[in-house]
């Protein structure tokens, strides 16, 4: 999608789909070490353009796929084949509801900087809406912003804007 020089939206999630006030949160958040490591698992939806730009990329799993694939692999086939064939029967709502269908991590670590221990670090960071922000706020004030690779990086420019002191 880049390489066609447009910008993709931002994969739309329950809270876009349900409205704010949702029992269903995007973020599932994890503590990991205590006051000190946070795993924020972020789930949406994958979107139709992206669908297509994926099957682009690695082609349309059909029935041949299974009869060409290894033993050991035809039966996750199967299901995986299944399991795209219900995606495109299920609405958006009824996808949201259910909690998305792609997951994303951010990890945020609390870290010390020349004697300040309230500097946090965000890696991978998610989508970012305005409660998940305030969250972070409360964790320290964030002083970098770390994507692991080119793939994770769609919230970067995002999370530099919201973090202008990274």
């Amino acid at each position: 999608l880049m390489a066609k020089g447009s910008k993709p939206s931002p994969p739309r999630d329950s809270i876009d789909i349900l409205g704010q006030d949702s029992e269903v949160d995007p973020y599932e958040k994890k503590l990991i070490l205590p006051g000190k490591i946070w795993r924020v698992r972020y789930s949406y939806l994958m979107s139709p353009e992206f669908k297509k730009a994926m099957e682009s990329l690695f082609g349309n799993v059909n029935a041949a796929a299974i009869t060409n694939a290894p033993d050991h692999l035809k039966e996750t086939l199967e299901k995986d084949i299944a399991a795209a064939e219900k995606y495109d029967t299920v609405s958006e709502k009824e996808r949201a509801e259910q909690g998305g269908d792609s997951k994303q991590d951010m990890f945020i670590a609390k870290i010390n900087i020349d004697g300040d221990d309230n500097a946090l670090l965000i890696y991978n960071p998610v989508r970012l809406h305005p409660q998940m922000i305030d969250w972070i706020n409360t964790l320290g004030e964030v002083k970098f912003i770390v994507s692991g690779s080119s793939s994770h990086t769609n919230f970067l420019p995002d999370a530099a804007k919201q973090f202008p002191n990274a």
